[in-house]
């Protein structure tokens, strides 16, 4: 964030854009948008070179943060806007300029401020941006966190609420947890784990182990 206000002078409300494919880094990025005072304008990774440069300019991006792969896809296209470059191994070296001492206040923001920009799938014509508040932002996050804790909580109740993996060093398994049918097809995660000796398998806080979780779910039924 004090990367995107000290070398960007990123303002705030502006549309900053992330064109990039999932990573940590991915979620960083945004984070600093936001905390810098910006809206995070998500551009779709899988896009092709126009449809980024069309999204660009429909929401009116000055600077946009790519990774390698969807800068190389904006070659020689008509944008607008200023890309900078991220890459998606540790922060140090992912960031480079961007990773500099907070100097200063970050902006305050409110409920009102501008958080984001997702973009509709545009199968019906060309993709559309839709923006989200604070606010909705904030309520998104907190009713999904509820209603994970209702499940687990149903779960629990009914003694199949999943609190421990064992596995041997390097035995990949996955495990399945299942839930009410608060969906059309019901609730489903997937949790797949390759354990490291000397380190116990923990679905909450996992240390040693590489974790992938995959959320399952149908269609909402409200």
């Amino acid at each position: 964030a004090s990367g995107l206000l000290a070398t960007h002078r990123i303002e705030r409300g502006e549309r900053v854009g992330i064109a990039a494919r999932n990573s940590a880094n991915w979620i960083l990025a945004y984070m600093a948008v936001t905390l810098a005072g910006g809206c995070a304008t998500l551009l779709n990774g899988w896009w092709t070179g126009s449809e980024l440069a069309q999204g660009i300019k429909l929401a009116g991006c000055r600077l946009v943060l790519a990774d390698a792969e969807r800068a190389k896809r904006l070659d020689g296209l008509e944008h607008g806007c200023e890309l900078v470059h991220f890459g998606h191994g540790y922060p140090a070296a992912g960031f480079g300029e961007l990773l500099l001492p907070q100097a200063g206040e970050l902006p305050e923001v409110g409920g009102e401020d501008l958080a984001t920009i997702l973009f509709t799938s545009g199968s019906t014509g060309v993709a559309k941006g839709a923006w989200s508040e604070h606010r909705a932002a904030v309520h998104g996050a907190m009713s999904y966190a509820a209603q994970s804790l209702m499940v687990l909580t149903q779960m629990a109740g009914a003694g199949k609420a999943p609190m421990h993996l064992d596995a041997q060093p390097g035995q990949e398994i996955r495990h399945q947890i299942r839930g009410p049918h608060l969906f059309k097809g019901g609730f489903g995660m997937a949790v797949d784990v390759t354990a490291d000796a000397g380190h116990p398998v923990d679905e909450i806080g996992v240390s040693g182990n590489r974790l992938a979780v995959g959320f399952e779910h149908g269609a909402p039924a409200f």
